[in-house]
C-alpha cells in the first residue's frame, strides 16, 4: 500500500519534492474555479474519492493550510494515519491560525506533524503532537546550465522569487534597487500595478515564469534574496539558493539565521540594509559561493535523517 501526499493546489515544489523523496504519490487537487467554499467542496469530494479508491493508500501526508484539506482527509478514512505538513501560515496567518488548536488536536490523535523549524516543532510538541523537522528538499541539478533568459547576464543580477505577499518588503527592495543602479533586480510573480509604476529601470518584473525559466533565472543569478518580515517563517527561495549553489541574502529573523548560519548575508527589511547586503555579496561572491556549497553538504545530511524518520512513520 502506498502513501499519498495531498496538496489542494495546482502544484507545489515542496510537496512534489518530499513525495518524490519518500516514494509517495503526489495528489494536487485544485477544486476548479469559483468561490472558496465551492472549490473546497469539490476538492473534498476528489480527496475522498482518492482515499477510498481500490488502491486505498496506507497513509496520507496533507499540505496545510488550508484546514479543509485536513478535515476532508480525516473524514474520508477514519483510521487512516495522517501527517500534516504544516506551513508557517498554520501558525501565523490570521486566515488559518485561529484553527491551530483544532489542527494539532487532530494530528495528535491521527498521526504526526511535519514543520520547517525548531520553534514550530516546539509549539506542536507542547500540544502533545509527535513532530518531525523537515526543511524543503535541498536538491542537485543534473541538467547543464544554459544562458539566462530575458537577456540577463550570468552572475550579475539579484533574483527575488516573490508573490507580493504582505510579509515581503517590496517597497524596500525597490528603494534598494534605485540606490544600486549597477545591479539588476529580477522579481518573479504578477506584480501589482503600483509596483510596476514604482519600479526603477534596473528592476525586471518577469510575471509568471515557466519552471524551466525559473530554474535558469535561479541558477544563473549572482545572488538570491529570500525576504520576509515574519518570524518563524522559512523561505523557499533560501532552499533553492542552496540547491543551486548561489549566494544568499536572507532576512535577519531567528529561524533563518539558525538555519543558514554563516552561509548567507543577513539583512533587516530596510532599503539601506538590503543595499548593503547586495554590496557585500558582490564584493566577494566566490567566497560566498564556497560557504553555500559547504552548507549544502551539511543540510543534505540532516535532510536524509529527517526523511528516514518520516519514512519509518509511513510504514508503522
Amino acid at each position: 500500500m502506498s502513501t499519498v501526499f495531498i496538496s489542494w493546489i495546482a502544484h507545489h515544489g515542496r510537496s512534489a519534492a518530499i513525495a518524490s523523496a519518500l516514494g509517495a504519490e503526489p495528489l494536487f487537487i485544485t477544486g476548479g474555479s469559483g468561490p472558496a467554499p465551492v472549490r473546497y467542496l469539490r476538492a473534498a469530494i476528489a480527496t475522498r474519492r482518492a482515499l477510498r479508491s481500490p488502491q486505498r493508500p496506507s497513509a496520507a501526508i496533507v499540505m496545510l493550510p488550508p484546514l479543509p484539506a485536513l478535515l476532508a482527509t480525516t473524514l474520508s478514512r477514519r483510521s487512516l494515519p495522517i501527517a500534516g505538513d504544516l506551513h508557517s501560515g498554520v501558525f501565523n496567518d490570521p486566515k488559518w491560525s485561529w484553527a491551530l488548536v483544532l489542527t494539532l488536536r487532530i494530528l495528535r490523535k491521527r498521526g504526526i506533524a511535519v514543520v520547517t523549524n525548531a520553534s514550530l516543532a516546539q509549539t506542536c510538541r507542547d500540544r502533545g503532537v509527535e513532530t518531525v523537522v523537515l526543511h524543503d528538499m535541498i536538491e542537485d541539478y543534473q541538467e547543464p546550465l544554459g544562458a539566462p533568459p530575458l537577456d540577463l547576464i550570468r552572475g550579475e543580477y539579484v533574483f527575488l522569487p516573490v508573490t507580493y505577499a504582505p510579509d515581503e518588503p517590496i517597497d524596500s527592495v525597490l528603494a534598494a534597487a534605485a540606490a544600486s543602479p549597477a545591479v539588476t533586480f529580477v522579481l518573479t510573480g504578477r506584480a501589482p500595478e503600483r509596483v510596476r509604476q514604482a519600479a526603477p529601470s534596473n528592476v525586471v518584473l518577469t510575471g509568471f515564469v515557466a519552471q524551466t525559466n525559473f530554474e535558469s533565472l535561479l541558477r544563473n543569478a549572482g545572488a538570491v534574496a529570500a525576504l520576509t518580515t515574519r518570524e518563524d517563517t522559512m523561505q523557499r527561495a533560501g532552499y533553492e539558493a542552496l540547491s543551486a549553489g548561489v549566494p544568499l541574502i536572507a532576512s535577519s529573523t531567528q529561524v533563518l539565521r539558525e538555519y543558514f548560519e554563516d552561509s548567507a548575508v543577513f539583512s533587516d527589511s530596510s532599503a539601506e540594509g538590503l543595499q548593503a547586503a547586495v554590496q557585500e555579496i558582490f564584493a566577494d561572491r566566490e567566497a560566498w559561493i564556497a560557504r553555500v556549497e559547504a552548507m549544502k553538504v551539511r543540510k543534505q545530511a540532516e535532510q536524509t535523517a529527517a526523511l528516514e524518520t518520516l519514512r519509518e512513520w509511513t510504514i508503522r
